[in-house]
């Protein structure tokens, strides 16, 4: 079954479409325009209810539209908007619509097409319809230049490696890096003395004054030429000495600009790079040293009879002030044997209890306090020889940028010589009978006894 209907003969025409087609307007790179602008449109007045209908579709993904109702038609986007009356009403409704190209879109990419619909209509359902296919050439802007920079830390000493990445992911290809140049800045201040910019072939860049270079302020600049985008450049900065530490930024700066843009971009980007402070220690050297046999452990005036330490003191290797000796151990000591310290051999004491450090029953560690004392000597027990082949001299320093402290250590021998220390005699009368043999009372005693303590290694025999 089916049903018609037929139109009332006196049923008034649409609006006559007089034209609807694309005006010469280039719209610009990231900014809005109406379809005032890029549309030139007529229809014909004084119809009595006459109804307009823009239609936009197949608009390029991530195109923004104000003004119309979005509709999904057959999974594809579908712009609407609509309004009644004669052609002040059409031209009221293409200024309320705007339409942006996708970012960063502009004719480098390709033409910005769609096709745009217009539809006039009346209530009985007549209708009359222009179709146009826009097809936009999009002037492009110049986006900024992306400078990224890398610098990994390394510790004082160490030379810093800036590597400089220079892209502009929005004008993808079609940009070049102006003159093939880049500006660089260095700033040095948080450190003590001034160091050496180098390129990565270990050259020392020179510092150029730069002026009239626009979005680049007049001043000095170590400029790289023939900078190739995409590809990364390294530039090294090598600190004034081996122990300084802190914190040392670089700036770069670029201009850029893309294919049939007038407009010239500047980007600068600063980054820190840091080396690290690292404990650098003591130097200080002990050589193996000897000394005699006492016969009694009793120090002369000038201490001749103490064995003294050869120290050769270096001091911090570090002397900017950060680091600091916190204090000095001599280990190792077996009991029995006396440590002197002091300035000369004149002033030298025995170091007391207080400032023994620890035992393990039988060496002791002694603190010998917070700088290396220019005198230092051992007094072995009275009558022991023989050799002590693992004493340490300790010096346990700070840096005040750490928290953990640093142990320098030297291993060194003392050695006694032994010395035959002779008999005691004593004689006391003998007695005996006639025609017998008389025994003497010599009452003879070897002055060093078979012992004399920790590892004694003299034994001292009468013949």
């Amino acid at each position: 079954m089916s049903t018609s209907f037929e139109l009332d003969e006196e049923s008034e025409e649409p609006a006559e479409i007089v034209t609807w087609e694309q005006s010469d307007f280039m719209p610009t790179e990231d900014v809005a325009f109406s379809l005032a602008q890029g549309f030139n449109a007529e229809i014909e007045n004084d119809v009595t209810d006459n109804c307009i209908n823009i239609t936009l579709s197949g608009l390029p993904e991530g195109t923004q539209v104000t003004g119309m109702t979005l509709t999904i038609i057959g999974g594809e986007p579908v712009w609407t908007a609509s309004a009644m009356g004669g052609n002040t009403a059409l031209q009221t409704l293409l200024d309320s619509i705007s339409v942006t190209p996708p970012a960063d879109w502009n004719s480098n990419k390709g033409p910005f097409e769609f096709d745009a619909k217009l539809t006039t209509f009346v209530p009985s359902g007549l209708q009359a319809e222009e179709k146009v296919e826009a097809d936009f050439a999009v002037t492009p802007v110049s986006d900024p230049t992306e400078i990224s920079i890398a610098a990994p830390a390394v510790e004082e000493g160490n030379d810093l490696t800036f590597t400089i990445n220079v892209s502009n992911s929005a004008d993808d290809l079609d940009w070049t890096l102006v003159d093939g140049k880049l500006y660089l800045q260095l700033d040095e201040s948080a450190i003590a003395g001034n160091g050496v910019l180098k390129d990565a072939e270990g050259n020392a860049l020179s510092l150029s004054a730069v002026s009239g270079v626009d979005g680049v302020a007049d001043g000095n600049y170590y400029v790289l030429e023939d900078v190739v985008p995409g590809a990364p450049v390294n530039v090294i900065y090598t600190p004034p000495g081996d122990h300084v530490n802190g914190n040392v930024s670089l700036t770069v700066r670029a201009q850029s600009t893309e294919t049939g843009s007038a407009l010239v971009q500047t980007s600068s980007t600063t980054q820190q790079g840091v080396l690290l402070p690292v404990n650098n220690g003591y130097d200080f050297s002990v050589a193996d040293v000897s000394g005699s046999e006492n016969p009694e452990q009793q120090a002369t005036t000038d201490k001749s009879n103490v064995i003294r330490l050869n120290i050769t003191d270096g001091g911090l290797i570090d002397g900017d002030g950060s680091e600091s000796v916190q204090t000095v151990l001599l280990s190792n000591v077996p009991n029995g044997f006396l440590v002197y310290v002091g300035t000369t051999a004149d002033d030298a004491v025995v170091a007391d209890l207080s400032n023994n450090a620890g035992s393990d029953g039988s060496t002791n560690t002694w603190l010998l306090g917070a700088e290396i004392p220019q005198y230092v000597g051992i007094m072995p027990p009275q009558y022991w020889s023989g050799g002590l082949s693992d004493l340490r001299l300790q010096v346990i320093s700070s840096e005040d940028a750490l928290t953990e402290s640093r142990i320098d250590e030297k291993t060194f021998s003392v050695t006694v010589e032994a010395d035959a220390n002779g008999v005691s005699l004593d004689p006391t009368p003998s007695f005996g009978r006639e025609g017998q043999i008389i025994r003497f009372n010599l009452n003879a005693e070897l002055r060093d006894p078979g012992d004399a303590g920790f590892a004694d290694q003299s034994t001292e025999t009468l013949t």
